[in-house]
């Protein structure tokens, strides 16, 4: 699928937008400055996915949304920058000595952190794109990668064939938090609003 340089243009817009809309947010929720800049967008294809994604463990959060453009969207963080999602969150009450595992208080605040995220990043894109997009309740991911990535990539295999990645920082409290956004849009409708804009 061939997209021109001005759509691709916009898509680095809505990245920023829905970058700030995350800054914006996540410092609101977290009482301190928040900094996120995506460093690099790709356009994959899906089977490539699993292959890119490897066998760590991965934590995160999984989105429908819906409108104009409508689709499916993840994020996941490496353990290390979950564990920094958690202590900023729970303000050190999450920290424990078990070897790294994830407890209940955890992994809520992940969620918590995952659905902020999630939600901004596509309030941003609707915002750029003049348009109304409503989102799914995000769910929780925890497993290796292949675990969490396979059987999403089959069920969107039947309706997509690429997906945007948006690999980001975020910055808070000296802490650097990695974390990759998928983005599986219908490319259709995709394309259909940015023609207009």
């Amino acid at each position: 699928m061939k997209i021109d340089l001005h759509k691709l243009a916009k898509m680095n817009e809505m990245a920023k937008e829905g970058a700030n809309r995350v800054a914006e947010n996540l410092s609101a929720m977290l009482g301190m400055d928040v900094q996120m800049k995506v460093t690099k967008i790709d356009f994959v294809t899906l089977s490539d996915i699993p292959e890119e994604i490897g066998d760590s463990e991965i934590i995160g959060a999984y989105l429908m949304f819906y409108g104009s453009p409508s689709g499916h969207l993840m994020i996941m963080f490496p353990v290390t920058s979950a564990k920094k999602i958690a202590n900023l969150l729970l303000a050190g009450i999450g920290e424990n000595g078990d070897g790294g595992q994830f407890s209940e208080l955890d992994m809520s605040a992940i969620a918590e952190i995952g659905n902020i995220i999630t939600s901004s990043f596509i309030d941003g894109w609707a915002n750029v794109l003049k348009t109304e997009i409503d989102i799914s309740t995000p769910q929780v991911i925890h497993d290796i990668g292949s675990a969490v990535v396979d059987p999403v990539i089959v069920e969107l295999a039947k309706e997509h064939d690429h997906a945007f990645v948006f690999n980001s920082s975020i910055i808070a409290q000296d802490k650097d938090i990695t974390c990759q956004i998928y983005v599986f849009p219908d490319m259709n409708k995709l394309v259909e609003v940015l023609e207009k804009v």
